[in-house]
């Protein structure tokens, strides 16, 4: 069907509805927006149980050897903005530099080591061994975000307004060229899975529109109300 709403659709919302009134298999969603999204299209029916990725397994600090804390790993991105987002993020190290904001005694220049330069991958445990990190957000709901998050790494995130450029723009999530069923509503009434009930009007923003809106000022309100159900928002620290 090529991703467009029809008669398939239908039938695989159809599907789904029949697999949570048989009630033999018990699902649970792993990023809280997902929670929320899947909520507003089945006209807030279908709430899953929210289980966070904890990625427990991965700190191995007491393994590896710690990289010198004055350098942070900037995660690697095949976003197009990446490349100017780097440019910018280097040159004001540069100038940081020049003005001599670590000339203290026990300061050193901050070394930023972008990971699309290293001679050779970097896995999860090895990002584990720096400081520090910088992350652009490229989508809702990102593992890698969980990985160093649970391993201690301190995080550098851009915040608001800036992180709205990135983070809807991702296609899985419905998001830019993403196709038309990945934001379909049903018309067909789904059972109720919620153990609490929702609050009335909730959500009181389209939990789709603003994602195929690329005006910045459009859907603005939209926005920032869905930010506060990604991880980007939740993990306190950022």
């Amino acid at each position: 069907n090529d991703g467009q709403e029809g008669p398939m659709l239908n039938m695989w919302w159809a599907e789904y509805r029949a697999f949570v009134e048989r009630g033999r298999a018990f699902a649970s969603v792993g990023t809280r927006y997902t929670v929320e999204q899947l909520a507003h299209q089945t006209h807030g029916a279908v709430r899953l149980p929210y289980v966070p990725f904890l990625g427990l397994a991965m700190d191995v600090r007491p393994v590896l050897p710690r990289r010198p804390r004055h350098e942070a790993l900037l995660f690697q991105s095949n976003l197009p903005p990446m490349l100017a987002f780097k440019r910018v993020l280097k040159a004001a190290l540069v100038s940081f530099t020049e003005e001599g904001a670590f000339n203290s005694d026990d300061a050193q220049t901050p070394q930023i080591l972008d990971m699309n330069d290293l001679p050779r991958g970097v896995c999860r445990p090895d990002m584990g061994t720096y400081e520090a990190a910088i992350l652009l957000p490229h989508n809702p709901a990102p593992i890698r975000l969980i990985d160093l998050y649970a391993q201690g790494v301190i995080l550098y995130v851009p915040g608001e307004p800036l992180i709205h450029k990135w983070m809807w723009a991702n296609r899985p999530f419905g998001g830019f060229n993403s196709p038309p069923l990945y934001r379909s509503v049903p018309s067909e009434r789904f059972p109720d899975t919620f153990s609490v009930k929702p609050p009335p009007a909730h959500p009181p923003y389209s939990g789709t529109s603003y994602l195929i809106r690329w005006a910045q000022h459009q859907h603005i309100d939209d926005r920032r109300y869905w930010l506060q159900y990604t991880e980007w928002e939740l993990l306190p620290g950022l």
